[in-house]
C-alpha cells in the first residue's frame, strides 16, 4: 500500500507531498522494516502521477517483495528549483546558474526526515538497513548520500547519476570519503542515453572512474550498463530486480513462501567492474506534449496549452513561458510597424522574432527544453506558467 503525508522541509521552509510504500501487512505482521529513502516520489509508484505518464512501478515490485518500507518525498516542480534541492554543488546547466541546495535537503533528510519515519513506522532504523536510491538527479544525490552521510546510509541505488555536471566535486567528495564495511553501491547508465558513440564512451568512463573510486574506498560496487537503456523511468522500472537484489538480495514474497515448490536461484553477485557503454541525457516527453508545447510559438494558439491541463505539464510549461514572451515582441514589432518610419525596423523586428519563433517550434518537436537566445533572461524573471 502507498499512503502520503506532508512534510515540511525546514531549511527551504516548503511543505512537500511524500509518498511511502508499506508492505500490506505491516501493522499485523509484528516485523520491523529496511527503509530506502528514495527521491521524485510521484515517479515511483503511480502513472498517474508521473512527471511523464510512466512510473517506475516500484509498488507492483515492492507488492511481490514485501520486505522495506519505501519513503520518497515529492521533487519541487517550480522552474529550475528540482535542480537546485537535487544538486550538493553549484553547476551551469543551459546557461542558467544552479545554486546548488542538495547538501542541505540531505542534512533534513538525515536530521529530520529520518527521525520522524522511525518514529511514525515499524522500521529497522540502524545503518545496515537504511538505504537510499535515485535516479538522474536524484541518482548524484544517492551517490552524494551514502558517500557524505555513510553513518546512516550503507546501501544506495544510483540509477544513471548525472555526475557530469559536476564530476570534479564529485570526485574530490568520494576521494575523502569515510565509507564503513558494508557499503553497496549500484550504478547504472543507459546505451541510449547520450547522443552517438562519443557521448556513450563519455559517461561510460565517467561511471567506471566513480565505480573505481568508490571500490578503492573499500565499497562493494556493482556497476551495470543497461543495453538499448534509455534516460527514463520505464528503463530504470526494467532494473528492479537487478538493483535491488545486490543492495538486499530481495526474492519475491511467492518464492520465499514456497521453497519446496521452487528450486531457487542463487542472488546474482555483484560482477567486476568492465567497460560497460551510456550516457544520460533528458527523456523525451510525450508525443501530444510535444504538439502542445509547439503550439505556444503559433501566435494566438498559445490559449490551447495555457488553458488546458497542459499547463501543468512541466515540458509544456517551459515552452509556454518562452512561447508568452515570444508573443509579447510580436505585438511590440507590429506597433512599431505603425509608427512614423517604422515601418521597416517593425518588419526587421517582426522577421527576428519569427526566427525566433521558428527554433522554439523546432525544439519542441525535437523534444528539447533549450532556453532561445536572448529569451531566457526574461523568462527567468518572468515566467507566469509555475
Amino acid at each position: 500500500m502507498v499512503e502520503n503525508f506532508t512534510a515540511h522541509i525546514t531549511p527551504f521552509g516548503l511543505d512537500r507531498n511524500t509518498f511511502v510504500y508499506l508492505p500490506d501487512d505491516w501493522q499485523s505482521s509484528g516485523r520491523r522494516y529496511p527503509v530506502v529513502y528514495m527521491f521524485d516520489g510521484h515517479n515511483l509508484f503511480f502513472d498517474s502521477t508521473a512527471t511523464y505518464g510512466t512510473c517506475w512501478g516500484l509498488k507492483e515490485y515492492m507488492d511481490a517483495h514485501p520486505q522495506a518500507i519505501i519513503v520518497a518525498p515529492e521533487c519541487n516542480h517550480e522552474g529550475n528549483a528540482r535542480l537546485e534541492e537535487y544538486s550538493p554543488y553549484d553547476f551551469v546547466w543551459q546557461e542558467y546558474d544552479i545554486k546548488g541546495r542538495g547538501k542541505a535537503y540531505l542534512d533534513w533528510m538525515v536530521q529530520e526526515l529520518k527521525p520522524l519515519i522511525d518514529a511514525k513506522y515499524p522500521t529497522l532504523p540502524d545503518r545496515e538497513n537504511t538505504a537510499i536510491g535515485g535516479s538522474s538527479m536524484g541518482g548524484l544525490m544517492s551517490l552524494y548520500g551514502v558517500t557524505a552521510h555513510n553513518e546512516t546510509f550503507s546501501r544506495a541505488a544510483c540509477l544513471s547519476p548525472s555526475v557530469r555536471f559536476s564530476f570534479t566535486e564529485v570526485k574530490a567528495d568520494i576521494k575523502k570519503a569515510k565509507l564503513a564495511p558494508g557499503t553497496r553501491i549500484y550504478i547504472s547508465w543507459g546505451e541510449r542515453e547520450g547522443n552517438g558513440r562519443r557521448a556513450l564512451a563519455q559517461y561510460t568512463g565517467k561511471a567506471l572512474e566513480v565505480t573505481n573510486l568508490l571500490t578503492a574506498r573499500g565499497a562493494t560496487v556493482y556497476p551495470y550498463c543497461q543495453l538499448d537503456g534509455r534516460h527514463c523511468e520505464a528503463d530504470w522500472r526494467r532494473q528492479l530486480g537487478r538493483c535491488f537484489t545486490f543492495l538486499f538480495g530481495w526474492r519475491t514474497a511467492v518464492a520465499t513462501q514456497n521453497k519446496s515448490k521452487k528450486k531457487k536461484r542463487p542472488a546474482p553477485q555483484a560482477p567486476a567492474a568492465k567497460p560497460a557503454q551510456t550516457a544520460p541525457t533528458p527523456e523525451q516527453p510525450p508525443r501530444t506534449a510535444k504538439l502542445m508545447a509547439a503550439l505556444c510559438y503559433l501566435n494566438v494558439l498559445i490559449l490551447i496549452p495555457a488553458c488546458t491541463k497542459w499547463r501543468h505539464d512541466e515540458f509544456v510549461k517551459f515552452h509556454l513561458n518562452q512561447g508568452l514572451v515570444v508573443l509579447a515582441l510580436a505585438t511590440v514589432c507590429a506597433c512599431v510597424g505603425f509608427l512614423p518610419h517604422g515601418s521597416e525596423l517593425g518588419l526587421t523586428l517582426t522577421l527576428l522574432v519569427d526566427v525566433l519563433s521558428l527554433v522554439g517550434l523546432v525544439q519542441t518537436l525535437r523534444g528539447l527544453k533549450s532556453p532561445l537566445p536572448g529569451i531566457w533572461r526574461i523568462t527567468r524573471a518572468f515566467h507566469p506558467f509555475n
